[in-house]
């Protein structure tokens, strides 16, 4: 009641609670304490739903949620979710099927009351099929980057060069002509498509890559 007085009407709500416990990327084997409390606070949607009576929700993290091993939170969710009365839709989308040069697959819960139409996944405008636009390029996504002032744009100056080879460490060099892999937050970078350059992007590279407006500035480590 106090979130209701403070926010007023509330039509719709994004949740992405962290992901990095779901993720296939992490790489501990077993769930360690600080996996679990990250995961539990996908239950806060629940939370969400009950407090804000919202018309509408979207509910996304990686597709790791929706394997075997953490399909109980998926499973829990749905319940609680069902016993306040609302719809839910469940898909999942892939990040270059709608213009990133990116391959980054993600879970969706698109969640409605009742009295309201659920929404139909929305349909990919890029791909293979003649009927849509081709994939994005990493080199047309980036790529005019090469040709600017690093102090122009923000972002641009801290790069990493490195000696380490494309393989190593599962470290890879893009294919300017096609998808960069899913862009992450904890790891090494992928290695520039230009081969005489021997660095990893740059973090605005790398925001490009996932459709940031060129004028977002990051700020911190």
């Amino acid at each position: 009641d106090t979130l209701k007085c403070a926010l007023g009407k509330i039509d719709h709500i994004h949740f992405s609670p962290p992901c990095k416990g779901f993720s296939t990327a992490n790489r501990n084997q077993v769930m360690t304490e600080k996996d679990k409390e990250n995961n539990d606070l996908s239950l806060l949607i629940v939370d969400v739903l009950r407090k804000t009576s919202c018309d509408t929700a979207v509910f996304e993290n990686v597709i790791g949620m929706w394997r075997q091993k953490s399909i109980e939170y998926v499973k829990k969710i749905v319940r609680e979710v069902l016993k306040l009365n609302y719809q839910i839709r469940v898909c999942t989308l892939e990040a270059c099927d709608f213009g990133d040069a990116q391959t980054r697959p993600r879970f969706f819960m698109f969640i409605a009351k009742y009295s309201i139409p659920i929404p139909d996944p929305p349909k990919r405008t890029h791909g293979i099929d003649v009927d849509l636009k081709p994939y994005a390029k990493v080199s047309d996504t980036i790529g005019h980057l090469l040709h600017q002032d690093n102090a122009s744009i923000p972002n641009m100056d801290d790069v990493m060069t490195t000696k380490v080879n494309p393989g190593v460490h599962g470290l890879i060099q893009l294919n300017p002509n096609g998808l960069s892999p899913t862009i992450r937050s904890s790891s090494l970078q992928p290695l520039h498509y230009s081969k005489g350059l021997n660095r990893c992007i740059s973090v605005r590279e790398a925001a490009e890559i996932q459709s940031f407006p060129p004028n977002y500035t990051f700020h911190g480590s």
